[in-house]
């Protein structure tokens, strides 16, 4: 499961939902929400493009995980929808 709370913290999450489904929760910090928006504006500025090492359809999402899980990729795995 990944999820994203660039708006807050605060959130309701069905605990029952979670261990149903057998999933984990892991967090990192990222940075503040202005400080993203402050990165993508400079790179939209400066015409600055992430690197993409590797790019997957929603079929290979087996195989994108464990390419991204190897960790031997530089720059972005991109999973396409």
């Amino acid at each position: 499961m990944v999820g994203c709370l660039l708006d807050g913290a605060d959130t309701h999450l069905s605990v029952f939902g979670i261990m149903q489904k057998n999933l984990s929760i892991m967090g990192i910090q990222a940075g503040a929400k202005s400080s993203f928006k402050a990165m993508n504006k400079t790179n939209e500025a400066n015409n600055i493009k992430p690197v993409v090492d590797k790019k997957f359809n929603t079929h290979a999402l087996p195989e994108a995980l464990s390419y991204f899980e190897k960790g031997k990729h530089f720059g972005k795995v991109v999973l396409n929808f």
